[in-house]
């Protein structure tokens, strides 16, 4: 039977690093927000800063929003292989012990 070689630390890797884009995105979208807020009235209606913010922080929310459903799937994907890796092991003990 044909099996799969899967690098459990290259997963975990992935899904860490896919946590911390996510994480830093979202700094990002917190650290805009923050700062247009304490701009000046004059300053947010004259330049339409409030309004591009804003799909700016729509955006950075929607990136942060799929990378961790990216990061899930990963963390998924690995503890599934890890269930699978496992139940082989143990079949391959448990044949070993009878011949």
């Amino acid at each position: 039977m044909a099996r799969i070689y899967v690098e459990f630390d290259k997963l975990t890797e992935i899904g860490n690093a896919l946590k911390e884009v996510s994480i830093k995105t979202n700094d990002i979208r917190f650290v805009l927000h923050d700062t247009v807020t304490k701009l000046d009235w004059d300053m947010k209606c004259s330049s339409s800063i409030e309004l591009i913010a804003g799909e700016i922080e729509n955006k950075l929310d929607s990136y942060t929003y799929w990378l961790r459903g990216y990061q899930q799937f990963v963390d998924g994907a690995n503890m599934e292989y890890q269930k699978l890796e496992d139940f082989f092991d143990k079949r391959a003990e448990s044949f070993s012990s009878h011949t």
